[in-house]
């Protein structure tokens, strides 16, 4: 009989969400620095939100469907001799919605049982074994109980993700509106030399590389012009004038 996979159990949350976190800056600092300054805050930041906030999974109780139902066996040692002992599979699709990796990674609360299951896209297979021709409403309260260790061990996380959706606003926000100073001071002082900037010969446009499953591309909004700061004279050039 299929057991199914040991959840929660690939990695620790929070190691997860640090190293999320981590990655904030430079993908700001890949965004082109035109956008950068001339793109409303507001719609810089949702492109950047969607790809780092988590959704904690949600299990859709009245979309679970029966997959399959199987007669097979287990074994077992009776008297010094192993028997095999004929049983009732039932496997469950239950389908949720959300982050599919969260199944995957342990809480900083958990216990030394995690529940077991497949995880498929979209939705968890859950098995239930027990001796032939059961009563249906022991398969049912089988069930129920599978789906509620694992709801609390989403329950778990949630309260780390939380608090993580929290810190990856605040530091999308801190790091466009850091982005935009460090390049408005850069060019301030460009213009304020009074000299043509010479255009390198190596120069050009990189991408910065996004590795996490769910890659958003930037809204697409009217043509960019570059930004062009203020110009600006210093004290000798002003007295002159």
């Amino acid at each position: 009989m299929k057991p199914g996979s040991r959840l929660f159990s690939n990695g620790e949350l929070a190691v997860s969400l640090a190293q999320q976190l981590d990655r904030i800056a430079n993908v700001v600092a890949g965004v082109n620095e035109d956008r950068l300054l001339t793109v409303p805050e507001h719609d810089l930041a949702e492109p950047l939100e969607r790809e780092f906030l988590v959704e904690v999974p949600v299990l859709d109780q009245d979309g679970i469907t029966t997959e399959s139902v199987e007669d097979g066996f287990t074994r077992a040692r009776q008297f010094g001799e192993e028997v095999r002992i004929l049983q009732t599979a039932v496997t469950f699709a239950v389908p949720f919605s959300g982050d599919r990796s969260v199944f995957a990674l342990q809480p900083s609360t958990f216990t030394f049982s995690a529940p077991d299951a497949d995880l498929r896209d979209g939705e968890l297979l859950i098995y239930w074994t027990g001796p032939l021709n059961p009563d249906p409403s022991a398969i049912k309260q089988g069930l129920e109980k599978q789906l509620a260790e694992i709801r609390k061990w989403l329950g778990w996380s949630a309260s780390q993700i939380e608090t993580y959706n929290q810190q990856v606003r605040q530091k999308i926000t801190q790091e466009i509106q850091s982005q935009k100073a460090r390049i408005l001071g850069r060019r301030d002082l460009e213009s304020a030399l009074g000299f043509p900037m010479r255009k390198r010969s190596d120069a050009a446009t990189y991408t910065v590389p996004v590795t996490r499953k769910k890659i958003v591309a930037v809204r697409s909004t009217d043509a960019v012009s570059p930004f062009r700061p203020e110009p600006a004279l210093d004290d000798a050039q002003y007295e002159a004038a």
